[in-house]
């Protein structure tokens, strides 16, 4: 995670140098602001426990309010081919996402074929052939959850 961490700082410090619209203060200013919040969210540690816990507190939302679970539905999961994270990151977090959700009987859907965004589950934009990982991790190829 650490190198990741670093290869998304350098790519964020990277834009901000090119952008012709700071001021060399701005951009200062700008670069050390988007460290500390990058250096926040790898800190957090986004991973299966933090998805757990984000739908456990949703699974009681649920029933507290009489909601059957497959009512739910995760209409998004936040992943991107556009990071610097990596194809295997990306995998991991959908495996993640689905199962979690699956677990507690959300439905779930994934909302792009093919297109821009980096959230399709194609290869690449403007292509039809499915990409074997995404399709993996989504249980597409091979249902079930690792225990």
């Amino acid at each position: 995670i650490k190198g990741e961490e670093s290869a998304a700082i350098r790519a964020v410090q990277d834009r901000i140098a090119a952008d012709s619209a700071f001021s060399a203060a701005d951009k200062a200013r700008q670069s050390i602001a988007a460290k500390a919040a990058i250096a926040t969210y790898f800190r957090e540690g986004w991973d299966a426990k933090v998805v757990d816990a984000a739908f456990d507190s949703v699974a009681a939302w649920a029933t507290r309010n009489n909601i059957d679970p497959h009512r739910i539905l995760l209409g998004e999961f936040g992943a991107t081919r556009n990071s610097n994270a990596g194809d295997q990151a990306r995998a991991t977090w959908l495996q993640d996402v689905r199962c979690a959700a699956e677990r507690r009987k959300f439905r779930w859907s994934i909302w792009e074929l093919n297109g821009s965004g980096g959230m399709a589950i194609v290869d690449r934009a403007n292509e039809n052939r499915l990409d074997r990982a995404t399709l993996d991790a989504l249980g597409l190829l091979k249902p079930g959850c690792p225990s």
